[in-house]
């Protein structure tokens, strides 16, 4: 939902969605611009279908028919001690 208000902000504005944020590289200003044309794009085609604008959206938290995450907890496959703490 986050990504569908600055979607509308940035076209409002007729900016790029990342001139918005100060991020560090030009992958993550491509990526977070990336990621909200398709949310952008995908809500306003579901309006125009007549669909309900989440329709595409089954994670949305509070939607009729959301689905929650699973715990990565049991898919740990071993654990891995760090030698000295550093990486």
């Amino acid at each position: 939902m986050n990504l569908w208000r600055l979607y509308n902000l940035a076209t409002g504005y007729a900016l790029r969605p990342s001139q918005m944020f100060l991020l560090e590289t030009e992958m993550a200003q491509w990526q977070l611009d990336e990621m909200c044309l398709m949310i952008g794009r995908r809500v306003e085609n579901n309006v125009n279908n007549g669909k309900d604008m989440w329709h595409d959206f089954p994670v949305v938290a509070g939607q009729k028919g959301a689905r929650n995450y699973r715990s990565a907890k049991p898919r740990a496959t071993k654990k891995v001690k760090i030698k000295n703490g550093i990486w």
